[in-house]
Order: C-alpha cells, then sequence, then structure tokens
C-alpha cells in the first residue's frame, strides 16, 4: 500500500506541472471542439480572396501615425526603412478580414500590420509564412459569447498536433512519477507504454510525411486506448478513489478523462495529421485597444508571440529560435516559468501563470511595453527574450489614456464602426 504521506509528497512535486499540462490539454480539446468556427479563415479558403490597394491618402496615413510612433521614433534610418517596408508587405500579403470574411478597412490593416512589423523587426520574420489570416471582431470586448478571450490563436498542422501529443506524453509521465515504481497504479507495462509513447513522440515528424508511419502510429494509439480502458483504468480510478485528498482524486481522475479523450480525438483526426503548419489569429478589436490602457499589454504582440511558439516546436512555451531543437533553451523557459509559479516575478500579468505558453505571451507583450522593468528584474529572462526577439529597444511605451480610448474608439481613423 501507499501511504497517504507518501502520496502528499509526490502530490505537492508534481502538482504545478501537472496542472499546466491539464489546462493545455483542456485547451487544445476546445479548439478542436469549437473549429467550425474558423475554417474560413485558412489559406486554402482565402485562395480567391483579394486584399483591396491601399490608397496614397491611406498610406499618407500610416506614415504620419508611424512617425509618432514612440518606438519608431528611436529606430535609426535603415530601421525605420526597414519597418515601412515591412508594414506594407504585411498589409499586402496576409488577409486581415473581419469576422464575416471582409477586408478590413485599410487604416486597421496598416496599424495591426504596423504592430506586427515592430515585433518581428530584429528578429526573423519566418513566422509570416504561417499566418493565413488575422481575423478582427467588433462586436465588443470579447470574441464569442460563451468565453471570456479577447484574443486567440487558432492553430492546425504538424506543430499543433505534435503539441497535443507532447502534452500528452508529459501527463503520463506526470502520472507515473505518482506512482514511483509502485505496482499499484501502473507497473512494468505501464513504463513499457511509456516508452513507447516517448519513441513516437521523438520521431513524430515521419508521422506527418510517411502514410506507413502514419498507419503504424495510429495503430499504436488505438492499441494503446484498448489498454488504458482494460488495463490501467480499474486501477487507476480505485487509487483515486482511496486518496485522502480530494484534490489529488479530482486532479487524478480528470488526468484520466483527458487521456482517453486525446486519445479519442487523435485517432478521429487521422487526416489532420498531414496538414501544413498554419495559425489564424483572432482579435477583440474593443478589447485590443482597451488593453492598451494597461502598461504592459499589447494583444496584437501577445497571439504573435503564441504563433512564434507553434512555429517550429508546438505551442509549448519554448520559443525555438530556428528548426533545431535546443535542449538548453527548454531548460531555461521551464525554469522561468516555475519561478514565475514561485512569485519571481511580481510584475507580471496574473494570467501569465495559467500555463507555459502564455506565461511567454504575456512576457513577450511585457518585453515590448516595459522592457526596462524586466531588465532591472529579471536579467537572465531579459536576456532570453532578446534571444527571441533581438536587441530591446528600450523604451518604455507609455499607456494610453480614457480619453485617448475614447476617442480612437469613437472619432479616429481606428474606430470600433466597421
Amino acid at each position: 500500500m501507499i501511504s497517504s504521506s507518501y502520496l502528499e509528497i509526490y502530490y505537492k512535486k508534481v502538482k504545478s506541472i501537472t496542472m499546466s499540462l491539464h489546462s493545455l490539454i483542456s485547451k487544445l480539446n476546445e479548439e478542436i471542439a469549437s473549429a467550425d468556427l474558423y475554417q474560413k479563415f485558412w489559406k486554402n479558403d482565402l485562395t480567391n480572396f483579394k486584399i483591396p490597394k491601399v490608397s496614397e491618402s491611406e498610406r499618407k496615413w500610416i506614415l504620419n501615425f508611424i512617425n509618432k510612433d514612440s518606438v519608431f521614433q528611436i529606430y535609426s534610418d535603415e530601421e525605420k526603412k526597414k519597418c515601412l517596408d515591412l508594414t506594407f508587405k504585411i498589409e499586402a500579403s496576409i488577409p486581415i478580414i473581419s469576422d464575416i470574411g471582409k477586408a478590413m478597412p485599410a487604416y486597421h490593416r496598416l496599424y495591426t500590420s504596423f504592430e506586427i512589423a515592430k515585433t518581428l523587426l530584429r528578429r526573423s520574420q519566418t513566422v509570416l509564412d504561417i499566418i493565413s489570416s488575422i481575423v478582427i471582431y467588433s462586436g465588443g470586448s470579447k470574441l464569442r459569447k460563451d468565453y471570456e478571450e479577447g484574443g486567440l490563436m487558432i492553430a492546425q498542422g504538424y506543430n499543433y498536433h505534435h503539441a497535443r501529443f507532447s502534452a500528452l506524453v508529459q501527463s503520463l509521465t506526470a502520472i507515473d512519477s505518482f506512482a514511483f515504481a509502485r505496482e499499484e497504479i501502473v507497473g512494468k507495462s505501464f513504463h513499457k507504454l511509456l516508452k513507447d509513447f516517448k519513441h513516437w513522440q521523438r520521431y513524430f515528424k515521419l508521422v506527418s510525411e510517411d502514410e506507413g508511419k502514419k498507419s503504424q502510429f495510429l495503430s499504436f494509439l488505438k492499441k494503446s486506448k484498448d489498454t488504458f480502458k482494460t488495463d490501467f483504468e480499474p486501477n487507476f480510478t480505485r487509487f483515486a478513489n482511496k486518496s485522502e485528498n480530494p484534490e489529488t482524486k479530482a486532479l487524478l481522475l480528470s488526468f484520466n478523462s483527458s487521456l482517453q479523450d486525446n486519445l479519442s480525438s487523435f485517432i478521429k483526426q487521422e487526416d489532420l495529421l498531414s496538414m501544413e503548419n498554419e495559425v489564424s489569429l483572432h482579435l477583440a478589436w474593443f478589447s485590443h485597444l482597451t488593453y492598451l490602457t494597461t502598461p504592459q499589454s499589447n494583444l496584437i504582440v501577445h497571439e504573435l508571440a503564441h504563433a512564434i511558439d507553434f512555429e517550429y516546436a508546438g505551442m509549448d512555451g519554448v520559443p525555438s529560435t530556428d528548426i533545431v531543437e535546443n535542449s538548453s533553451i527548454t531548460k531555461d523557459w521551464t525554469q522561468f516559468f516555475e519561478e514565475a509559479l514561485s512569485g519571481a516575478y511580481p510584475f507580471l500579468n496574473p494570467y501569465a501563470l495559467t500555463n507555459s505558453y502564455e506565461f511567454f505571451a504575456c512576457i513577450s507583450e511585457h518585453f515590448f511595453r516595459d522592457p526596462k522593468t524586466i531588465q532591472s528584474k529579471a536579467p537572465k529572462l531579459f536576456k532570453a527574450l532578446e534571444d527571441v526577439y533581438g536587441e530591446s529597444h528600450m523604451c518604455v511605451v507609455k499607456k494610453w489614456s480614457g480619453w485617448k480610448l475614447f476617442k480612437t474608439i469613437s472619432f479616429s481613423k481606428l474606430n470600433a464602426s466597421f
């Protein structure tokens, strides 16, 4: 028998990582469930979409707007030209549309493109290749009636499923740490199964490239699902029910349910495993402008950070700077998030503690709005952000006043009436 005190020691040790992984699985499953809301915004659905040309007066407006921007003002002449060129390139190449599929007004397209250009100016711009669309919502501060999000990145393709499978493997690893080689929950057969899952995680890319490997992978998942159901679930449920800690019990049972659901969704969506990597960024315009009244927020930067996170290895809170996986980068960003959970970065938006990938998105916002705070209070984290985004402009961007927000929403070229 495993004593209650023994269980509580291991429960405390893995609680933060398991809750974070459970949050990730829930988020990904939610996106699968609501995917039909966003299907019309992928590249193959926008093949015939024509981006309206920017007029000379609209071009003059954005030039005047950009010249007043505090960050743009500190760029060198070469960087200013590069930023302008990138702004117009983004506007002309990525559909920036409303939630009903119509082209946004030129002013909104140019402003959004400028915010993206500033974010990518001092780093690689390859992430632009996977952005199929940017969708802007006019109806209030939320994208959907029953959800609280003001912004969302929807993803599909190999990296999306790689992220889901990695979360699944890490969840199994976390469960295994509870058992600590005891036979009561898992036993040797579970360890063997976990080893096989880690094998497929390592060679997951082959699944998207080779039909034979995909067939083997799906066969493995179907067999694993049956094994979980017959061999592990009864013992797993019985052990969870024995726990004297209701939080431990709930966590273990919810994991069991999430694991079953994820295995089923992989099997059902086998055709999606070979799809090209794409993301669609969704923004509630009112939320974006409102967030600018806070000292460290920028919704466009936040959702773009998710795309950067997703680009190479899937959305895991570890922003790879190139296609080669770097274990030291993974270790550093894992440590940064653990430090955040322990209260090391009190200047952060509390939402950053939701999970590792929201941490990266929130700290990215802060990096572009108030880099000096990060540099002084978390120099190692600041250096890691410069490795991702390039040298910081070190400009503290002033938050918008309520009056400026009101004028922008109501009367400016960037108003919310579109």
